[in-house]
């Protein structure tokens, strides 16, 4: 491989077995042989390495297009981490949610698919720990980078706060997403008052009342955004 990019001009495409791609990572990373199968090889994924000054480096490792989450990967994903029923209508919800908000927003900014594909499957760990982080962990595994990271941020209560002139920072992505999980309760579209109304019940400890209250916040910071993007027709 050093020989052909030393010699070659542009990228360079090399096909090979998972098991070679592991192998060779494994050594250009210091990888013991022990744990050669913690590097992500998923079936068509892709890795992309990068010419720095100390070398070639790995820039994605077991990268996926998006588009290979189509509805069968999907239904894969559920069983594989056991996602119940109530949860993946829950999520067909949220996807239904941000097709409305990409008829309201009519803005060609945000990538609206991978959006709809992020919502289908933003829960699918629903019933573990630190449940974004860990759907979030098994997107990768599959190569899905960019899904991942937008699951991963969907119920952070970071970000989307005033300043004192009370303007907000632009919406991004992940906002989206977590404003279109914030407005679906089971499966129904709801208002952002019932929906954290019928879930503060289920917060007991301060902390967990204070995180409620921060992501209630940050959920109107983004819907006033929202409906500024929108020319403001109403809710």
């Amino acid at each position: 491989l050093e020989e052909i990019q030393k010699n070659g001009n542009g990228d360079i495409v090399i096909v090979a077995h998972a098991g070679v791609v592991r192998g060779y990572l494994s050594g250009l990373l210091d990888i013991s042989p022990n744990d050669v199968f913690t590097i992500p090889q998923p079936c068509a994924g892709i890795t992309i390495l990068k010419e720095t000054d100390r070398g070639l480096e790995p820039e994605k490792i077991g990268w996926r297009m998006p588009d290979f989450l189509d509805k069968e990967e999907i239904r894969y994903l559920y069983h594989k981490c056991g996602t119940p029923e109530g949860t993946v209508r829950h999520m067909e919800a949220a996807a239904r949610f941000i097709g409305i908000l990409e008829g309201k927003m009519k803005c060609s900014d945000y990538r609206w698919n991978l959006l709809r594909k992020a919502a289908l499957v933003h829960d699918i760990c629903r019933t573990q720990k630190e449940h974004a982080k860990a759907g979030a962990g098994i997107l990768r595994k599959e190569g899905y980078w960019e899904i991942a990271k937008l699951v991963e941020g969907h119920h952070s209560s970071e970000g989307m706060v005033d300043t004192e002139q009370g303007e907000t920072s632009a919406l991004s992505e992940e906002d989206l997403l977590f404003y279109a999980d914030k407005r679906v309760q089971e499966d129904w579209i709801v208002s952002l008052d019932d929906r954290f109304g019928a879930s503060i019940g289920k917060c007991s400890a301060p902390e967990a009342k204070e995180k409620h209250q921060r992501l209630y916040k940050k959920a109107n910071d983004i819907e006033r955004k929202i409906e500024k993007a929108a020319g403001g027709k109403g809710k």
